[in-house]
Order: C-alpha cells, then sequence, then structure tokens
C-alpha cells in the first residue's frame, strides 16, 4: 500500500515518540529521499534529455571541448547512456572525469565525432545547470539524447502532503 508523505511523517513521529515535531520530520524525509537519489539508480526517477550538438559554441575548456548545458535536475548518467546518431547509427560516447578531458589535445581545426564526455556540476552551487563538455568537438549538429538519474525536488510540505 502506497503512503502518502504524511502518513510517513506521522507514523516515522510515533516511532520517534516525538509527535509534536511535524516540520523536522519533513526535512528529514526530504533529506532521505534525496539522499536514496543519490545513492540508487531508481528506474522511475529516470529522465530524458535531448538536444543537438551545437559547431558554433566556442570552446570553453583549454583543450578545446565545448560546454553544452543539461538539465536543471540532472544528477548523472548511467553507463552508455549518452550518446548522438548519425545516419541511424549509434554513438556511445564514454565518460571521463573532467582532469581527463583537460589533458585530451586539441589543436587547430580538430573535431570529429565525439568520443569522450565529462560532466561539470559545479555550476549548480551559483543555480545554473550542470554542463555537460565533449571530446574531439562535434563536427556536425548531431543529435544527442542523455537519459539519465534526476534529482527530485523536495516535497514542499511533507508532514501535510
Amino acid at each position: 500500500m502506497a503512503r502518502t508523505a504524511a502518513q510517513i511523517c506521522t507514523l516515522a513521529l510515533q516511532i520517534a515518540k516525538a509527535p509534536g515535531f511535524t516540520s523536522q520530520g519533513g526535512s528529514f524525509l526530504n533529506i532521505i529521499l534525496s539522499d536514496l537519489a543519490q545513492t540508487y539508480d531508481f528506474d522511475v526517477i529516470r529522465k530524458t534529455y535531448t538536444f543537438n550538438f551545437d559547431t558554433s559554441v566556442a570552446a570553453a575548456l583549454a583543450n578545446g571541448a565545448q560546454p553544452f548545458p543539461l538539465p536543471a535536475d540532472y544528477l548523472r548518467a548511467r553507463v552508455q547512456e549518452i550518446f548522438y546518431i548519425i545516419q541511424g547509427v549509434k554513438y556511445v560516447m564514454i565518460n571521463v572525469e573532467l582532469f581527463e578531458l583537460d589533458r585530451m589535445v586539441q589543436t587547430a581545426g580538430l573535431n570529429s565525432y565525439p568520443i569522450y564526455f565529462a560532466t561539470d556540476m559545479s555550476p549548480t552551487s551559483d543555480g545554473d545547470p550542470p554542463l555537460l563538455y565533449v571530446w574531439p568537438p562535434p563536427a556536425g549538429a548531431y543529435p544527442v539524447t542523455v537519459r539519465y538519474q534526476r534529482q527530485p525536488a523536495d516535497i514542499t510540505t511533507p508532514e501535510s502532503s
């Protein structure tokens, strides 16, 4: 039987023998839900985002890797879940750390089919969306599919929802 957030909070507060702490119970429910989303890959919170590579974007990293904004609720992508398709052929990109992408060589005029990608989550601390960097820079405006785990929004009033 599915329970509402308010029912979960009430039960938890009864177990803790702290029935008057409803707002704290709601806050802890949001913390637990966030922790679960960050730890486990639940299919129910998985989303798909699509965009096209934009070859007019100016390079942002020293190696020429270009930034592409991801959805604000992006948390992480599963293995082989970021890919692009050219004339029916699926090209799966390989996830690397951002510092590894920084070391990749870029010379003038180098662009091709992207092989590697890295995500930069640091803009989220300023309220901006995370960024996806690919290398080598794309040679065309290919359609990209990103299947990702999202960070669910907090329940605004879990103690009464």
